[in-house]
């Protein structure tokens, strides 16, 4: 999964400003929301949780400059992404420096070398957060740069110069991420975090014969929690735990992730 932006002329606020008029939604805007959280969850829990979002929404736009607003007002969803773009993808630390995080050098050569100044005008990193394994496909903290990389601020540099695209890897998180210790912990917050069992025969030989995955690994990855041993959801490897997104909250806090990352 990835997303891309266009270079700002303006940059998002670092504090939300709420002595500014908040986002209303209208009442089709609204509609369509609960609409989407009903198909997903059911009118009951779509009710729930409706106001978290628009929460989310809030603080978002609460960020956002008037001189953006006014920018984003003509923005047309066509010119996103043709075939005059050129991206360059690279993982961020393809180039290093005594001088310089990876990020900043990565920066630095684009702008410096003979041949590739000008070329590209879309960024294409992979990921630049910090993770346990995977080459950085096993995320240990989704709202944090790889402080081995660099730093947010180069990322916001970066996006002065190049659109920039990236992996979410909203699909799993690393095992020894927060949420998922803290659901092995027991923390009632986090409960649900991911797709569990209580032994792994309560996935039947049936369902297991229609999973196609390119990995020879099980399925299940066993893990001890305080409640005893559970079996857990694992697609690509022990160590990447699939998110639950048949759980409200995991899908509200992937969008305020995304969220952030549109303001960065």
């Amino acid at each position: 999964m990835s997303n891309f932006n266009t270079p700002k002329t303006k940059a998002y606020s670092p504090a939300p400003d709420y002595t500014r008029p908040l986002l209303q939604l209208s009442s089709s805007q609204h509609q369509r929301l609960l609409e989407r959280l009903t198909f997903l969850y059911g009118k009951a829990a779509a009710t729930q949780h409706l106001p978290e979002l628009e929460r989310l929404l809030k603080v978002h736009v609460a960020h956002k400059p008037q001189a953006m607003k006014a920018q984003n007002g003509h923005f047309n969803p066509a010119d996103r992404f043709t075939q005059q773009d050129i991206a360059l993808i690279t993982y961020g630390d393809i180039l290093l420096s005594d001088f310089a995080s990876p990020l900043a050098t990565l920066a630095d050569f684009l702008e410096s070398t003979s041949g590739l100044r000008g070329v590209f005008n879309t960024l294409h990193i992979l990921p630049f957060f910090p993770y346990s394994s995977d080459r950085g496909f096993s995320i240990t903290d989704f709202k944090t740069v790889d402080p081995k990389l660099g730093s947010w601020q180069d990322i916001e540099s970066l996006s002065e110069r190049y659109r920039l695209m990236f992996d979410g890897v909203f699909n799993h998180a690393s095992s020894q991420s927060m949420p998922f210790q803290e659901m092995l912990n027991g923390n009632p917050d986090y409960q649900g975090f991911a797709t569990t069992y209580r032994s792994p025969d309560e996935l039947t030989p049936e369902q297991r014969a229609i999973i196609v995955r390119p990995r020879t690994s099980d399925i299940l990855t066993q893990y001890q929690s305080i409640e005893g041993p559970i079996w857990v959801w694992t697609t690509f490897s022990p160590d990447q735990i699939d998110l639950n997104f048949t759980n409200p909250r995991v899908l509200l806090e992937v969008i305020d992730t995304l969220l952030l990352y549109v303001r960065r």
